[in-house]
């Protein structure tokens, strides 16, 4: 396969990252930055298909949609932990809270956190006696 055809996230996608994150992170350094990846995803493949979300929509950095896939999520936390203040996780898409999204929405993408999960288990399995 020629590398002219092969799309830029593929190729690098710590570069991809690091510049996602410069639009919105600018005062984090870009070394910092894909450091975090690489210690984060120590998989290619994971890098690859984070670099190609965030490439496709950088967004998910901060609008917090609880549509975010677990590798934006995971992305996001970490770089908290690394001194970002502008990105946003993702939210409950019940109860609009920033916590850990542990669920699903039935038919959907949209993400839950633990305690909305708990309850819409309860509502669809409510007990016997």
């Amino acid at each position: 396969m020629d590398a002219s055809t092969v799309p830029r996230h593929a190729l690098e996608p710590e570069a991809v990252i690091a510049d996602a994150v410069g639009t919105v992170e600018p005062a984090l350094d870009p070394n910092r930055v894909r450091a975090v990846v690489t210690t984060t995803f120590p998989v290619g493949t994971q890098r690859r298909r984070l670099a190609a979300l965030l490439q496709q929509d950088p967004s998910w950095l901060t609008q917090g949609r609880p549509q975010s896939p677990a590798i934006v999520d995971r992305f996001i936390q970490a770089l908290i932990k690394n001194g970002a203040a502008r990105v946003q996780p993702p939210r409950c898409g019940v109860c609009g809270e920033a916590r850990r999204l542990v669920g699903m929405l039935p038919d959907s993408e949209t993400r839950i956190c633990g305690k909305c999960e708990r309850v819409r288990r309860d509502k669809a399995n409510p007990c016997a006696v």
